[in-house]
Order: C-alpha cells, then sequence, then structure tokens
C-alpha cells in the first residue's frame, strides 16, 4: 500500500513539475520574444536569429550519452544542467529590468540562448530517461496523457495571463513582458524545488536505458541502425521542420506588420491548448489499451 501512495505522489509530483516547467518555456519561448521583436520594430532577420540560434545549442542531447556512459546520476544531471539553463535567462531579466528592454542589445540574447538551450538539453535527456526508469511499462500512455492535461491547463491559464498583461507599458517600459518574464523564472525554479523531491534511479538497474558500446560514436551507430529509429528521426525532422519554418513568426508578423496586440495573440494561443487539454487523456489511455503508439500517432 505504501508503494502504491509512493507511486502516485511521485507521479502528482512529476505532473506538477510538468506544469510549471512549460509554463516557464511558453513564457520565455519564440511566441512572446518574437512578439515582442515585432513591437519593438526588430528587422526579420533579428527574428531568424532569436529562432534558429536556441537550435544550436541542441546539440547537448548527443553530448548527453557521455552522461550514461559514466553511470552518472540522472536526477543529479538534470538538476545541475536546469539550474544552468534557467539561471541564465535570470541574469537577462535582471539586464531587462535594470537597463530598460530598448537598451538591452539583441546581441545578449543570442549567446544567452545558445547556452541555455545547450545546458537545457543535456538536462532533457537525463530528464527523460529519469522518468521512463521512474514510470512503470504498460502506464506511461496514461502517464504522459495526465501530464500533458496538467501542462496544457496550465498553458491556458499562463496565456490568459499573458494576454491580461502585455499590453502594459506605462511610460513606454514593457512592464508586462517584463513580469511574464518574473513569472517564467518563478516557475522555472519552482519546477527544480519540486524535482528534488522526486527520487533518483539507478542507471545499472535499468539495462532497457542504455545501449551497449564502446564509446559515443558507437552508440550513435547502434541507435542508427534500428530501421524504426531512422524512419522516426525522419518524421519528426521534417514535422518540426516544417513548424519552425512558419510558426515562430506568427506573433511578430501579427504585431510589426499588422499591428495586433500581442494580448489577442496570446488568447489565440490559449485557445490552441483547449484542443490538446480535452484530447490528450483520452490518446494516452488508448495508446496503453492498444499497446501501439505509432498507431495512435498515425
Amino acid at each position: 500500500m505504501q508503494k502504491t501512495k509512493s507511486f502516485r505522489t511521485v507521479l502528482k509530483l512529476l505532473f506538477l513539475e510538468g506544469a510549471l516547467a512549460n509554463a516557464y518555456v511558453t513564457w520565455i519561448g519564440p511566441t512572446y520574444l518574437s512578439g515582442l521583436a515585432g513591437e519593438l520594430g526588430a528587422s526579420i532577420h533579428v527574428v531568424t536569429l532569436m529562432i534558429s540560434l536556441p537550435w544550436v545549442g541542441s546539440i547537448g542531447q548527443i553530448l548527453g550519452i557521455y552522461l550514461f556512459e559514466k553511470n552518472i546520476s540522472v536526477k543529479k544531471s538534470t538538476l545541475f544542467f536546469a539550474v544552468f539553463s534557467r539561471s541564465i535567462w535570470l541574469v537577462i531579466l535582471l539586464l531587462a529590468l535594470g537597463l530598460g528592454v530598448r537598451s538591452l542589445r539583441w546581441g545578449i540574447y543570442f549567446p544567452a540562448a545558445i547556452f541555455s538551450s545547450l545546458f537545457g538539453s543535456l538536462g532533457d535527456v537525463t530528464w527523460l530517461t529519469w522518468v521512463r526508469g521512474l514510470v512503470r511499462s504498460g502506464f506511461q500512455g496514461r502517464f504522459w496523457g495526465v501530464r500533458q492535461t496538467y501542462v496544457m491547463a496550465t498553458l491556458i491559464g499562463a496565456n490568459l495571463i499573458a494576454a491580461a498583461v502585455v499590453p502594459w507599458k506605462p511610460n513606454g517600459f514593457y512592464f508586462g513582458y517584463a513580469m511574464i518574464g518574473i513569472l517564467a523564472v518563478l516557475c522555472a525554479f519552482l519546477s527544480l524545488f519540486l524535482l528534488l523531491q522526486i527520487p533518483d534511479i539507478k542507471i545499472k538497474k535499468h539495462p532497457e536505458l542504455l545501449v551497449p558500446s564502446s564509446s559515443v560514436f558507437d552508440s550513435i551507430k547502434e541507435i542508427l541502425k534500428q530501421k524504426n529509429y531512422r524512419n522516426l528521426l525522419i518524421f519528426f525532422a521534417l514535422f518540426n521542420g516544417m513548424i519552425q519554418m512558419v510558426g515562430p513568426y506568427f506573433p511578430y508578423y501579427f504585431t510589426k506588420e499588422l499591428k495586433i496586440s500581442m494580448s489577442q495573440v496570446a488568447f489565440w494561443a490559449m485557445l490552441a491548448n483547449a484542443g490538446y487539454f480535452f484530447t490528450a487523456g483520452y490518446w494516452g489511455k488508448k495508446i496503453d489499451q492498444t499497446g501501439s503508439p505509432l498507431s495512435v500517432l498515425f
């Protein structure tokens, strides 16, 4: 009985942590940064760099393989990299508050975005491994479905808050954007506090999480030998490529070219989140019932 209660407690912590972490990512993500850039009259070249440079840091996901070969604690690794990744945004926020948004050069943002992404992607790899070791097989579909429901409920609230506050510009100071920046950093560190409460796992007790090899390059070769995995890589490369080619530019286009309020854009984002909120739990159960995530994805 104690084990069940303990497992439920861990699940609740993971759900709440996911909700807070995604609120943080949303508020400091391309949607609001792109909208702010449009309101400030930044050029399309600046926005393109702002959107694309963080992806350079995603190379950290490959570097994460080193951590597994050294059998380093996934909990400690996740927390270590997340603290570095999120602290960078705290520094940027303090600079923006101290110097003013218009005085803060975009050049300061670019290296910050790359290094934040680098540390963040390293932490994402260890976090995913950590969660897979915590959540038993046969329950993972429901876990991700419920977690996504928590996340979407939070994002609906996050976008409603943003819609209400981003128009605040007393004396030309972008107080509304500063407010969601403060809330983002607060959520970021609250989610880290929740992660501290979650138990670690031992990699050696989960051989399914490892790829036997003698080096990182051998690990990559072993993974790429799997046809299904190669197909998945191609699918997500194409899918995410299409999204990133268009999606992040919408807020910039609406605010700069059409002069539409960012609060209205945030309201539209909230409506999109509502669709995910009502369907995530159903699809999670469907995955566990069918045992075929691929068929559900299709």
